[in-house]
């Protein structure tokens, strides 16, 4: 057998093994949870009578999407913040990256800790907190202004060549339906890239996509695509807020309490929850219910 076959053999393998570890990992916990057998550090809270979770939170994050969040460590905004607060309200945190439906089942089963959700994920209603809205997104409409279209609405982008990235099914769910069922010609393309290579080369008319991630990726573009064309912003959707979801509510409380510590401190003007809609992601809603 030649070298290179055994060579990539031995990446599956190794490949294959740090899934497995991973799910291990998580399944431990889990179990650990279940059985109220779990050994808990100083500053640990109850989540249930018997019940606690780790110093060290488990944090599932279902939309790691640059700038936000980065997956090699870097030009991760959102996270970085979110680590802060959690390390200034005394718990380190690991990550992991898990889809929305996993996620969420994780957090039901007590596998995790809390989940950083999009703005459109339905959570659980028993057992869920909801934390302080976090970082704005604005999605946006783009279009070359050479085109000179005239878009206010989702309709006014039913006649046109339309081209989005998949993720934003999690963060505008019902907005994308409608596009969908309003254009169903529309292409949904898994590269930023090429997405902002297709509008600067007029293959398609519309971009739909936040405009920080738009601003981050069309850095990387390469040289050759004519970058300095006019772009028109097309602001016809409503503003969204991430928020983290929390098994335990004295957990939720310390991390808002760091949280807006931070933002007072970065001189942001804090916003209070009861005046941000985000997509049904109301704290005050699911407090009640789990109130009684």
């Amino acid at each position: 057998m030649s070298a290179k076959p055994v060579t990539i053999y031995f990446q599956h393998i190794c490949a294959f093994l740090g899934r497995r570890f991973s799910l291990l990992l998580l399944s431990g916990v889990g179990c650990l949870l279940g059985n109220h057998a779990l050994g808990h550090e100083i500053n640990s809270h109850v989540i249930a009578p018997g019940v606690n979770h780790m110093h060290e939170l488990s944090i599932a994050v279902s939309c790691a999407e640059p700038p936000f969040y980065g997956f090699d460590g870097f030009e991760g905004r959102e996270w970085d913040l979110v680590r802060k607060a959690l390390l200034d309200a005394g718990h380190k945190a690991r990550l992991y990256y898990l889809d929305a439906d996993e996620g969420l089942q994780a957090l039901e089963k007590g596998m995790i800790d809390g989940i950083w959700t999009c703005c459109s994920i339905p959570a659980p209603q028993q057992g869920s907190y909801f934390s302080t809205p976090l970082l704005p997104r604005k999605f946006v409409a783009i279009s070359l202004a050479s085109s000179n279209l005239q878009i206010n609405s989702l309709e006014d982008i039913a006649e046109k060549k339309v081209a989005l990235h998949p993720n934003l099914n999690m963060a505008l769910g019902p907005e994308i339906k409608l596009i969908m069922s309003l254009n169903p010609l529309v292409q949904t393309i898994p590269n930023h890239e090429l997405l902002i290579l297709l509008l600067f080369d007029g293959r398609i008319d519309v971009l739909i996509t936040e405009s920080d991630v738009f601003e981050y990726h069309l850095k990387k573009v390469s040289p050759n695509v004519d970058k300095k064309q006019p772009i028109v912003f097309h602001e016809i959707f409503d503003v969204q807020y991430p928020r983290l979801v929390f098994r335990d509510p004295v957990l939720r409380d310390e991390f808002d309490n760091a949280w807006r510590n931070i933002q007072t401190s970065q001189g942001a003007a804090s916003k209070n929850t009861a005046e941000v809609q985000s997509s049904g992601l109301v704290t005050e809603q699911h407090d009640a219910i789990n109130r009684h």
